[in-house]
């Protein structure tokens, strides 16, 4: 039986305006359905009216940044023109499958201004075309990137944030997991909002919230099937960080969750390891708020204060 959620009136008529763009099927989403799901969509009043209107920055310019195997793009956002700066990295959401740097514009912008940071979010390679690991592989390589041309860049290569939401949440724990296990770039804090970080699939908001709004079961099903490289990827730490042995000596976080996710047990679950092993993280929980809020910045009760409340700690960590 399906749930009803008691949205606000912007946010339903949101998901009406999306609803044709919005694949329902039990079937796996088509190689059209994937490059809609890419595709940006033009800026004017309307999508301004949805993802939210861009605030201004000193600068925000895209470029291509070599990763071991190939380039990718970037955006970077500068708040002003002064030189070392924070630096923080950002990894869009999508299932590791669709998305662009469009859908984190407004996080990141607002992450520039609030903690006067140097920005640089991150367009990593997608499945099904490129399985796991090399997403992971292009989130850490942009660090690498980043951290070693930070002078050039404006930026204090000591004062290293990664951010990410859902995907890119997991993306972002995975780098700080990795660069721990590599002694790579030290990073200073991790920002994980509403963040995949369980491959089991076993909790419960799963399940209540199977047929949410943005985010469903089958979605999540779909999204780790294509992402998968093999069977046992799903065990490895970098997929699923969970399952890593150890959750010490990583970066202090704060995580976001929402009350109306599917996603919502998983991240609460990582936290909790993540603070039995002494990695500080705070968790932010909105219990009336959908999967990807922090995209739809005009569309939820708590979209921009919970931007807001993330940039503060971002701030004070860094």
């Amino acid at each position: 039986m399906k749930r009803k959620y008691n949205l606000p009136f912007k946010t339903r008529l949101m998901l009406v305006m999306l609803s044709p763009f919005r694949k329902r099927s039990p079937e796996p989403p088509s190689s059209k359905d994937l490059a809609r799901g890419r595709k940006p969509v033009p800026r004017f009043f309307l999508t301004n009216w949805v993802l939210g209107k861009m605030p201004k920055c000193h600068s925000i310019t895209d470029r291509m940044i070599p990763v071991r195997d190939a380039e990718i793009p970037v955006r970077i956002y500068r708040p002003n023109a002064e030189t070392n700066l924070p630096l923080i990295l950002n990894y869009h959401g999508g299932g590791w499958a669709v998305g662009n740097l469009q859908n984190n514009d407004y996080y990141c912008a607002v992450l520039a201004q609030r903690v006067g940071a140097l920005v640089i979010s991150v367009d990593y390679r997608l499945a099904p075309e490129f399985k796991f690991p090399i997403p992971v592989y292009d989130a850490y390589d942009a660090l690498i990137w980043a951290t070693q041309n930070a002078e050039s860049l404006g930026a204090d290569a000591t004062r290293v944030c990664v951010t990410g939401d859902s995907a890119g949440g997991n993306l972002s724990a995975a780098v700080c997991l990795k660069s721990r296990d590599l002694g790579g770039p030290a990073i200073k804090y991790q920002a994980l909002i509403y963040p995949a970080t369980d491959s089991r699939l076993e909790f419960a908001s799963l399940e209540a919230h199977a047929h949410a709004p943005i985010l469903t079961k089958t979605d999540i099903l779909h999204y780790l099937d294509m992402y998968l490289g093999k069977p046992e990827d799903r065990f490895s730490p970098l997929l699923s960080p969970i399952y890593a042995s150890d959750l010490s000596g990583l970066p202090p976080a704060v995580l976001v969750t929402a009350g109306f996710d599917p996603l919502c047990d998983d991240g609460q679950a990582y936290a909790d390891r993540l603070n039995a092993e002494g990695t500080p993280c705070e968790v932010l929980h909105y219990p009336e708020d959908i999967h990807g809020f922090f995209s739809l910045p005009n569309h939820t009760k708590s979209g921009r204060q919970a931007i807001e409340e993330v940039a503060l700690r971002i701030k004070t960590n860094l």
